[in-house]
C-alpha cells in the first residue's frame, strides 16, 4: 500500500531542471527595498498620528503585507524575505529589537526604516536571505 502512494505522490511532485547557477540574477537590493519601506510607512503615518494600541497592532500588520507583498514584485531570485514592522509607544523608555538568523554576509542583506513621532516609534525591516 505504501509504494502505490508514494508513486504517486511521486507523479504529482513538480520537478525544476537544474540551473548549475550559484547566484541569483537579481540580487536582493537594500535600496530599492528601503525607498518601499519608507513609502509605506510615510503612508500609514504622519507627525500626528497618536498612539492606540488596538490600532497599532492592525496597522503593523497591514504595513508588514503591504510591504512584504511590493518588495515581492522586485522578484529578488532565490531569497526568502522577512518582514518586521514593530510599533511601539514613546514613553521615555529605551526600545530593544532583534531578530536572529544564521546570517551569509556574501548573499544575505537587510533593510530598514524608523519612524518616529512625539506619541509612537516603527520600526521596519525586511531581511532578504539568500536560499539556495
Amino acid at each position: 500500500m505504501s509504494s502505490y502512494f508514494s508513486k504517486k505522490r511521486r507523479s504529482q511532485m513538480q520537478t525544476k531542471m537544474n540551473t548549475y547557477r550559484m547566484e541569483s540574477l537579481n540580487k536582493f537590493q537594500p535600496d530599492r527595498v528601503e525607498k518601499i519601506i519608507k513609502e509605506v510607512v510615510n503612508a500609514h503615518l504622519n507627525e500626528t498620528t497618536p498612539y492606540e494600541p488596538g490600532w497599532a497592532k492592525e496597522i503593523s500588520k497591514e504595513m508588514t503585507t503591504e510591504i512584504r507583498d511590493k518588495v515581492r514584485q522586485l522578484e529578488f531570485e532565490r531569497y526568502k524575505l522577512v518582514c518586521l514592522v514593530d510599533i511601539v509607544q514613546k514613553s521615555n523608555l529605551d526600545m530593544v529589537s532583534c531578530a536572529s538568523f544564521l546570517w551569509n554576509a556574501d548573499h544575505d542583506r537587510y533593510a530598514g526604516f524608523t519612524f518616529h513621532n512625539n506619541q509612537l516609534v516603527c520600526a521596519a525591516y525586511v531581511y532578504g536571505v539568500y536560499y539556495e
